[in-house]
Formats: C-alpha cells, structure tokens, sequence
C-alpha cells in the first residue's frame, strides 16, 4: 500500500492535519499485516512503515492543486502498490494518471480531511479565508446532505458568480 502524503504546512509537520492522520493511520495499516509505504517530505514515526521522500509544495494552494505528475509517476515506478491511499481527495484524478502512465494497477482511496467551509452561528455556509480572497473569490464545488440526494452548484462571494447553476444553500 502506497499512503500519499501531500502535507500543506510543511514548515509545521504537527500543525498539519494530513500528516497528523498518517502518523495515526500508517501505523494501524501496518498493524493489519500491509507493506505500508509512505510517500511524503517527512517519515512517519513508525520503523515499519517505508519512507520515500517527496518535496515539499512552495504553497499551500501547490499543494492542494499541483500534483507533481512526474515525481508521482516516479514514486509509482518504484513501489508498484495495489492500494494508493491520497490524503487529499482532490488529488485522486492525478494519481490515477501517474497509475495509468506507470502502467500500474492500484485501485485508489481517498478521504476528504479538509473542507474549505465552515457555517456561522446563524447556519449561513461561508467559504474559509483563504478561499475568499484575490483569485479564489468564487469556487464551484460539490456537497451531499446527511439524507437527502447530492447537490451540485455554485458557492461565491461575488455578487453573480453563478450564470447557469443552481446556489447551493445550507439545509
């Protein structure tokens, strides 16, 4: 099993939830009896768990948003898993695209530790800083409600982001 580690705060590896997570998660991998290999710019704690080092992103958006194709088709090469476990979700299209380039057949999970919103008091839905700001003034993006079927549309703080798609609305 290949954990990919695509860690946002590197200059702070325990103030990064990601990382946080693998030191929790690899090891317990490794517990069931798995080859667990770590794929990240620091090692997990744990002698069990393999370490193949990765470079750090200049910024928090590389992170979420530049894979480093070549380095993940390179990393693919050379541990030839059956799982590939992607801290961030957004990141699974890239590295079915390293798989299928590296001709490996791995099947990929993923989980999602991050969502970029948070509700007021008042339950109003509002985008976390960093996605309110400068060119990140509106995102498209998906939800699921707890019971009912998903919803897709638009969330923006511009005042008409969203031509064609239905705003999505808390509740």
């Amino acid at each position: 099993m290949l954990y990919l580690l695509n860690v946002s705060n590197p200059n702070r590896l325990s103030a990064d939830s990601g990382f946080t997570f693998a030191e929790l998660l690899a090891p317990a991998l490794a517990d069931t009896g798995a080859e667990v290999t770590v794929s990240a710019p620091a090692p997990v704690g744990d002698p069990r768990v393999r370490y193949v080092a990765t470079a750090s992103p200049s910024t928090k958006y590389r992170a979420r948003f530049d894979p480093g194709l070549d380095a993940l088709v390179a990393v693919m090469r050379d541990v030839r898993p059956d799982v590939v476990v992607a801290n961030q979700v957004e990141a699974a299209p890239a590295v079915r695209a390293a798989l299928l380039e590296a001709r490996v057949d791995a099947l990929v999970a993923g989980y999602c530790h991050y969502l970029p919103f948070s509700f007021t008091a008042g339950q109003q839905m509002r985008l976390d800083r960093p996605w309110t700001t400068g060119v990140w003034g509106g995102v498209c993006s998906w939800r699921s409600r707890p019971v009912s079927r998903p919803v897709t549309g638009c969330w923006s703080t511009r005042p008409q982001p969203c031509r064609g798609r239905r705003r999505l609305r808390h509740g």
